[in-house]
């Protein structure tokens, strides 16, 4: 460290959202708030376009104020190696190895001796892995002392690219479980709210982005195929959120005749999420591929059974007639029996969902801090054993 007001840990984030400064918070409360800094690059994002956050109990520093996909990568790396160099962490943690600000932060670490702890949730079968690009991460990996993941593909992956097991901690993908938990059930206890939301008496909620990897297209024909199998048992389905893939998704629920039951509700702010959550009666992610899914760890908080693709990484925490059901997310009828399963339960909807809300409470922010601490510990003792590695032996001294 340079100076007594040099962070111990500096955690890079492209944009803040609610999501990050419930992590954030629970860190600083483990380390010290004033042992924590968080680089956040720009106030702006096209990509997550949640309101500004404030936050409290961490350091948090924004570089520019402008639109994070409208700077360069060469702007991005300078900003992101002067940040570093005036704040001088001992401990930099960076979200990814695909962005220009982190491989930057990488390059910092190695070239000050500080120590570097990697965020990943990428899994070997999120895309079609070209040898070029994975030689290319196994150089990365190289330098860096730690990893803190969501899950157990998520660590595989990362032992088949070179990183040694024994310096990969799970915890990283949380939410703020309380957050959504209490709100969800005073949704539920509020009368009238339900009509005044215009929501139907039965859904499946589905939070998401309008982009092709989604699988939106397919979910409604798998939709179509169930309600046609249930007739009028079926639910509706209300899907939150926007993107370019939107007029598409509206054109096929024409074609589908599925206008009266599937609500295309724009996208909502955080803090309307947990009614949306807390008055369906299931949940479904339909993704092709989605490293995680976030939108599981808030669905269960509030006590959904819920339906996940087997591509997301949150399909870990699903326990099959548990909790929920896992499906084919390419099969039509995998997905479409899928939600029949789960509408057919009944009684057992509400066990199904207290059961989901006991798997969430099992990741949490204080779960992400003190998983992000232990990456860190990690990630020193490597980084000492490297610099012992690399000094003279003191026995040829003399």
């Amino acid at each position: 460290m340079s100076g007594a007001g040099a962070a111990r840990i500096a955690v890079i984030i492209a944009k803040v959202g609610p999501y990050h400064v419930a992590r954030m918070r629970a860190v600083g409360a483990l380390v010290g708030s004033n042992a924590l800094l968080v680089l956040e690059v720009a106030r702006e994002s096209r990509e997550y376009t949640w309101t500004p956050v404030e936050s409290s109990g961490f350091r948090r520093r924004t570089l520019v104020a402008e639109e994070y996909e409208a700077l360069s990568s060469r702007a991005l790396k300078a900003l992101m190696t002067a940040a570093l160099e005036e704040e001088q962490p001992e401990a930099v943690a960076v979200n990814g190895w695909g962005f220009p600000e982190a491989r930057a932060a990488l390059a910092w670490c190695r070239r000050r001796s500080r120590v570097s702890v990697l965020m990943s949730d990428s899994q070997e079968r999120d895309l079609p892995r070209l040898l070029f690009k994975e030689t290319a991460k196994r150089a990365i990996l190289q330098d860096v002392d730690a990893a803190l993941v969501g899950g157990y593909r998520h660590v595989a992956y990362l032992e088949q690219l070179g990183l040694d097991r024994a310096r990969v901690v799970t915890g990283y993908d949380v939410v703020d479980n309380d957050y959504f938990q209490q709100g969800a059930d005073r949704a539920r206890a509020e009368a009238g709210l339900r009509q005044r939301m215009g929501l139907p008496a039965r859904y499946l909620v589905l939070p998401t982005r309008f982009v092709p990897k989604k699988n939106l297209l397919r979910l409604l024909d798998a939709f179509a195929m169930y309600r046609r199998r249930l007739g009028d048992e079926a639910w509706d389905l209300v899907v939150i959120g926007d993107g370019p893939e939107r007029p598409r998704v509206e054109a096929r629920r024409q074609a589908l005749g599925l206008e009266g039951v599937v609500h295309l509700v724009g996208f909502k702010q955080y803090p309307d999420l947990p009614a949306y959550y807390g008055l369906a009666s299931g949940f479904i992610l339909p993704s092709v591929s989605d490293q995680w899914g976030l939108v599981v760890n808030e669905a269960m908080a509030c006590g959904l059974p819920v339906l996940v693709s087997h591509a997301c990484g949150a399909s870990e925490l699903v326990r099959d007639g548990e909790n929920g059901f896992r499906f084919d997310p390419f099969s039509l009828a995998d997905m479409a029996h899928a939600m029949a399963e789960l509408t057919r339960e009944g009684p057992r909807l509400v066990g199904m969902g207290q059961a989901a809300r006991a798997v969430a409470t099992e990741l949490s922010p204080a779960t992400f801090a003190a998983a992000l601490a232990r990456a860190v510990d990690l990630g020193k003792a490597h980084h000492a054993g490297r610099r012992r590695a690399l000094l003279p032996n003191p026995a040829l001294w003399f």
